[in-house]
């Protein structure tokens, strides 16, 4: 996009600052900005057009002197960008240059990508709700296992505590309701 809004004049006159030397051994930020000027396809087109590549140390005046006063004796002057010649016109709409052509093309397969990736989120969420009905189903019925086995707990602790006449009452009322086919013995 850069390139297609610069054009191959712009390129020409284009500065590029690395910055934060501080911050790296000399060695890797040197490794670093070998890359960038030969393998990041926009730095190698600059420099393959004429623009330059300078180091800014922090607080560095002779750093920062060294990159104005090249932008100042280049002369590289008010060039008219590319971008600028397209819309000079004054018909021509954004998207209708270059530049807007590259970014409307990469918006157009973010927003792709995005409903993509929705949709996708839609279908795990909806598996996710599914697998959590499960679950939950799951959970309710080990519940209610669990309340059953508890109750019978309880019921047994009742034995504990009762008499010996309490027992045989119990044992008689079981008799009589399984004479009647209304329960088990057990």
């Amino acid at each position: 996009m850069f390139k297609k809004l610069c054009g191959e004049d712009g390129l020409s006159r284009t500065t590029l600052v690395t910055t934060f030397w501080a911050g790296v051994k000399l060695e890797e930020g040197e490794q670093r900005e070998e890359e960038l000027l030969t393998n990041s396809d926009l730095w190698r087109v600059i420099r393959e057009k004429g623009g330059k590549a300078f180091r800014y140390q922090h607080k560095n005046k002779a750093s920062a002197k060294t990159v104005v006063s090249h932008i100042i004796e280049s002369k590289l002057g008010p060039g008219i960008l590319q971008f600028q010649k397209e819309m000079d016109n004054g018909k021509t709409t954004i998207l209708e240059t270059q530049a807007g052509i590259q970014v409307n093309d990469t918006m157009e397969k973010l927003k792709m990508r995005y409903q993509t990736e929705i949709e996708d989120l839609k279908k795990e969420l909806e598996e996710a709700k599914t697998a959590r009905n499960n679950d939950v189903k799951q959970l309710r019925k080990e519940f209610e296992e669990t309340e059953k086995k508890l109750q019978k707990v309880m019921r047994d602790r009742e034995l504990l505590s009762a008499t010996k006449d309490g027992l045989r009452g119990r044992m008689r009322a079981k008799v009589v309701r399984a004479r009647h086919g209304k329960c088990s013995i057990m």
